[in-house]
């Protein structure tokens, strides 16, 4: 195996989509891939776009947006390293339900579709392995709608918590998150006014739980903030 065949099926197998799977099942898909890099702020794909590709977050991450009313785009989520977008469009045979933008400066791998499809319908073990991951991700869909009736301070903590996990940079004063929406965009996530956001900002702030900037929040008691989600 090349170093680069070798690199291809690692990067795939730390992926959501082939967590469970077998290195030697993935070496199949390594001739439909392909790595791009992305610049920040550049779109990865457009919504409405035909399916065909599945992209794999390997280093950066990707914002999911969907276009509303007026041109404006709402901030849907934010993948990371190891997470994957595409897949439904691919297995519903459907467009792109959103954008795809790199905030950062990224590194992706492209799987071609039709590879993908062959690889399912002839190794049955690796078509369960994804069959999991996608019950995974309606486990998860599932306790996101659980999350949507928490008290909206508590939704903010469950945010911050996870993003910390993700991206934070520990300092002498706390964590420090950089967040890839801004405030309005979050409200929007939260299914919330800014109005309400701001408000319960500012008791986390008052609090001393938190300092909160554009795009970024310092976490100044993670305890207390990691409390709030009991």
């Amino acid at each position: 195996m090349s170093a680069q065949t070798d690199w291809l099926v690692h990067a795939l197998q730390n992926s959501v989509l082939f967590k469970t799977a077998d290195r030697s099942r993935l070496e199949s898909l390594v001739d439909g891939c392909r790595v791009r890099t992305v610049r920040a702020g550049d779109t990865v794909a457009w919504e409405n776009d035909p399916q065909g590709q599945v992209f794999f977050v390997i280093e950066g991450r990707v914002a999911v947006e969907k276009a509303a009313e007026g041109g404006v785009s709402v901030h849907v989520a934010t993948l990371a390293e190891g997470e994957i977008a595409g897949e439904l469009s691919l297995f519903l045979d459907q467009p792109r339900r959103a954008n795809l933008r790199a905030l950062d400066e990224c590194k992706l791998i492209v799987l071609d579709g039709r590879a993908l499809q062959s690889a399912l319908l002839s190794d049955a073990k690796l078509g369960y392995c994804v069959i999991q991951a996608l019950a995974r991700r309606v486990a998860n869909a599932t306790e996101d709608k659980g999350r949507a009736q928490w008290k909206l301070t508590k939704r903010i903590a469950y945010v911050l918590v996870e993003e910390a996990r993700r991206n934070g940079q520990k300092t002498d004063r706390g964590f420090v998150v950089e967040l890839p929406l801004s405030q309005q965009e979050l409200a929007t996530q939260l299914g919330v006014t800014r109005e309400a956001l701001n408000r319960s900002i500012r008791e986390l702030r008052e609090q001393g739980i938190l300092e909160w900037s554009p795009r970024s929040v310092r976490i100044l008691k993670a305890g207390e903030l990691k409390a709030l989600l009991r």
